[in-house]
C-alpha cells in the first residue's frame, strides 16, 4: 500500500487473480435451464445464425438476440459446458481491466493511478457475486463489459476529445443494447456524469446516444412483441426489502434462499460505504452508477405491471460498488488495510461455498437426462414443465421426440395420458408456473404414482436449484376428477417451442 507499482504490473496480477478465480472448474456443473435455453438458440435448433432473430420470436424469448448470435459463432469452437461458459468468464475477466480504465478516467487520466484504482480492481476481481455469474452461460457478464467500456471512453472522450472514443462510446452502448435490454441505462449513466461535471459535452453526449439507439432500431419492433408476450401476473412486485437484499447479495453471493434474513446484515457492508461516500464527498460518480438502475428498475417493477427487478440483472453494477469501495477507502489510513483484506476474506469465503460447498450445487440436469435415456421405456410420455426446461434436457442427448414440454395443461390433454403405460414429470417444483397450475397434484389423481426423486438429493441453497423427477405407472382407480388449480385453454406447442411466460 506505501509503496510504488506499475499501472502494467497492477493490470497483470489483476487479471491473474480473476481468471484464476472465474476459470476453476468451470465445466464441473452440469447447464442450468437459463443456460441450456442459450445453447438451444445459439446452436441445438439446427439454424444458421441469420434464423435465430425469427426463432426468438417463435419461442417469445424475452431477451434480445444480440449475445444469443454470439453464441452461436462461439459454439462453433466446441460445444462443452466448460467452453460455452468461457465466454462469461472471459467478458467477466476482462471487466476487472475495465474498471480500473474506467477508475483512472474518474480521476483525470494516468495520472490518477494510485492505491485506489488497485483496491477497485482486487476487490472486483475478487468479488463472489461477479465472479458467480462470470462462470454462468449468460449475457450478464458481457452487458457489464459493454457498459464499463461505453463509460470510460465517453469519460476519455469528454476529458481529452478525440472522436475515436466517441464512437467507441456509441458502438458499445449499441451493443449493450442488443445483449441486454438493462443495456439502455449506460446513455442514462453517462448522461448523470454528464449533468454532475460536463454539462457543455451534453451535445457529444445527446449525438452517441443517438447513435446507439439507431443501431437498435431493426429490433424495436421485435421489442414490442416480447412486451405483449409476458405473462405480467407470474412474479408479483419485488417488495420494500428487495433493495437491501441486492446489496447483501452484492456484498457475498446468491448463497441462500431468496429473502432470507442474512443478506439484510451483508447489505450493511455497502451501506457504510455508501454513508462514507456522502459524508467525505468521494466516490459519489459511482455511488450515482450504483444506486440509480436498481431503484428505477424497483420502482418500474413495483408500481407498474412490467416485472423486471430481478437480483441477477444488476450484476453488471458490481464494478461500481469496486470503485465506491476504493475511493472511499483511499488515500490509505490506518483501517484501510484491515477493512480491504476483510472485504476481500468475505469474497474468498463465499467463492469457496459456491465453489466446493454440496449444498450450492445446482440442477443436475446430466443427472437426470441419463436417468431418462437408461430407464424411460420407448413408449413412455414424458412431461416436461415449465416447458423451457426441455433446454438442457435436449444439451444432454434427450431425444426431442421423447419429450412433451407442457406449460399450462387442461383435463383433455391430461386424459390422454391415460392409455400410456408409464408417465414421467420432470419439473422444477418451486418455480411459480409449476405452483400456480398444480400439474403434479392432478397427476397424482389420474395415475398411480411409482416414486418421485428430488435432485440434488440433500438439498440446495437456492429453492429453484431443485428439480424433481416423478414417475407414474398406470391408471388409478376411477374417483372424482381433479384437475389442476388453472387451467385456461391449452395452446400445444409445435416441435420444440418453448413457453410464452416471462423468463429470465
Amino acid at each position: 500500500m506505501g509503496g510504488r507499482l506499475s499501472l502494467s504490473w497492477a493490470l497483470v496480477a489483476l487479471v491473474a487473480l480473476a481468471g484464476s478465480l472465474r476459470l476453476v472448474e468451470l465445466g464441473a456443473a452440469s447447464l442450468t435451464v437459463d443456460e441450456g435455453i442459450g445453447a438451444f438458440v445459439a446452436f441445438l435448433a439446427g439454424r444458421e445464425a441469420s434464423g435465430i432473430p425469427t426463432l426468438m420470436r417463435q419461442i417469445h424469448e424475452v431477451h434480445p438476440p444480440g449475445w444469443f448470435l454470439g453464441l452461436h459463432f462461439w459454439a462453433r469452437l466446441g460445444h462443452s459446458e466448460a467452453w460455452l461458459r468461457a465466454s462469461s468468464a472471459m467478458a467477466g475477466i476482462l471487466a476487472v481491466p475495465a474498471t480500473v480504465w474506467l477508475g483512472l478516467e474518474l480521476r483525470g487520466g494516468r495520472r490518477g493511478f494510485g492505491p485506489g484504482v488497485v483496491m477497485a480492481g482486487l476487490l472486483l476481481a475478487t468479488s463472489a457475486w461477479h465472479v458467480q455469474y462470470s462462470r454462468e452461460l449468460r449475457m450478464y457478464p458481457i452487458l457489464g463489459l459493454l457498459v464499463l467500456v461505453h463509460l470510460a471512453a465517453f469519460l476519455r472522450h469528454a476529458r481529452c476529445g478525440g472522436w475515436g472514443w466517441w464512437v467507441l462510446s456509441a458502438l458499445s452502448a449499441g451493443a449493450a443494447f442488443w445483449v441486454h435490454y438493462f443495456g439502455f441505462f449506460a446513455p442514462v449513466l453517462s448522461g448523470a456524469w454528464v449533468l454532475r461535471h460536463r454539462l457543455e459535452r451534453a451535445a457529444a453526449w445527446l449525438g452517441a446516444t443517438v447513435l446507439a439507439g439507431g443501431l437498435f432500431a431493426p429490433w424495436v419492433t421485435s421489442l414490442i412483441g416480447q412486451l405483449g408476450a409476458q405473462d405480467l401476473e407470474l412474479r408479483g412486485g419485488p417488495g420494500w426489502s428487495a433493495l437491501p437484499e441486492l446489496a447483501g447479495r452484492m456484498a457475498s453471493a446468491d448463497l441462500l434462499e431468496a429473502g432470507a434474513g442474512v443478506y439484510l446484515w451483508l447489505a450493511l457492508l455497502p451501506a457504510a460505504f455508501m454513508l462514507a461516500a456522502l459524508r467525505s464527498r468521494r466516490g459519489l460518480d459511482a455511488l450515482v452508477w450504483l444506486v440509480l438502475p436498481p431503484l428505477l428498475a424497483w420502482a418500474v417493477s413495483e408500481f407498474t405491471p412490467l416485472r423486471v427487478f430481478e437480483f441477477k440483472y444488476f450484476v453488471w453494477c458490481a464494478p461500481f460498488l469496486a470503485l465506491l469501495e476504493g475511493e472511499v477507502l483511499d488515500p490509505p489510513g490506518r483501517w484501510t488495510r484491515p477493512i480491504l483484506w476483510g472485504l476481500v476474506g468475505v469474497h474468498l469465503g463465499a467463492w469457496g461455498l459456491l465453489t466446493f460447498h454440496p449444498a450450492a450445487a445446482n440442477q443436475d440436469w446430466r443427472a437426470v437426462a441419463a436417468e431418462i435415456r437408461r430407464e424411460a421405456p420407448a413408449n413412455a410420455a414424458i412431461l416436461v414443465q415449465p416447458s423451457m426446461m426441455a433446454a438442457p434436457l435436449l444439451y444432454y442427448g434427450v431425444p426431442p421426440n421423447w419429450l412433451t414440454p407442457i406449460d399450462i395443461p387442461d383435463a383433455e390433454r391430461l386424459r390422454v395420458l391415460l392409455g400410456r403405460e408409464e408417465v414421467w414429470l420432470v419439473t422444477t417444483p418451486y418455480h411459480p408456473l409449476v405452483l400456480r397450475t398444480g400439474l403434479e397434484e392432478a397427476l397424482d389423481q389420474v395415475l398411480r404414482r411409482q416414486r418421485g426423486r428430488q435432485r440434488p438429493d440433500g438439498g440446495a441453497w437456492l429453492p429453484s436449484a431443485c428439480t424433481r423427477v416423478v414417475r407414474y405407472r398406470g391408471e388409478r382407480p376411477p374417483k372424482a376428477e381433479v384437475w389442476p388449480r388453472q387451467a385456461p385453454s391449452w395452446r400445444p406447442h409445435g416441435g420444440m417451442d418453448f413457453a410464452s411466460h416471462h423468463r429470465q
